[in-house]
């Protein structure tokens, strides 16, 4: 959108003349939106409209396409709203912008393997047990101290493998 190319703008502009006043002004503009449009996303998540939760939240990073922390946040709503190829996306990208090691990174890592554990569940619920187990298997290899993945693996673990007659009691 707009703020978006706005932003690529001002961002050019900056790398042309860094004292440029205009375009700092215009630059924390942008930011300001975008911090009041994350209060609001968080506000209405809170209330449980993940919808409008999301929408603010996009609108937060096309005026602040650099904030790790507003694509940790869309991810995270998109995984509870079950968008998991989308919330996905957005937590690589939050890691890819994220300091290594930094706050953002770590919390993108931590969503990235609550939303394979929840496309499992997910794929559980389906039927769809080899897949789910391959999904929690990835996020073991991701997160190795969430005991709760391991649990969650024995159901679909359990369900997609057949049993012999030998092996049944």
């Amino acid at each position: 959108g707009q703020p978006a190319l706005c932003h690529q703008d001002i961002q050019r502009a900056l790398e042309l003349e860094p004292q440029h006043g205009a375009a700092h002004a215009l630059k924390q503009r942008l930011l300001s939106r975008g911090r009041e449009a994350k209060a609001e996303a968080v506000s209405k998540a809170l209330c449980g409209d993940l919808q409008g939760a999301l929408l603010k939240v996009s609108f937060a990073i096309e005026n602040d396409p650099s904030a790790a922390d507003l694509f940790v946040l869309r991810g995270t709503l998109l995984r509870r709203l079950q968008e998991f190829s989308a919330a996905r996306e957005d937590l690589a990208r939050a890691r890819a912008l994220a300091a290594a090691g930094g706050p953002e990174a770590r919390e993108a890592q931590r969503q990235l393997v609550l939303t394979h554990n929840d496309c499992a569940a997910h794929c559980y619920a389906l039927g769809l047990f080899e897949e789910a187990v391959g999904l929690l298997s990835e996020a073991l290899r991701d997160e190795k101290h969430e005991e709760g993945l391991y649990v969650n693996r024995g159901g679909p673990f359990a369900r997609a493998l057949p049993l012999s007659k030998k092996d049944s009691p």
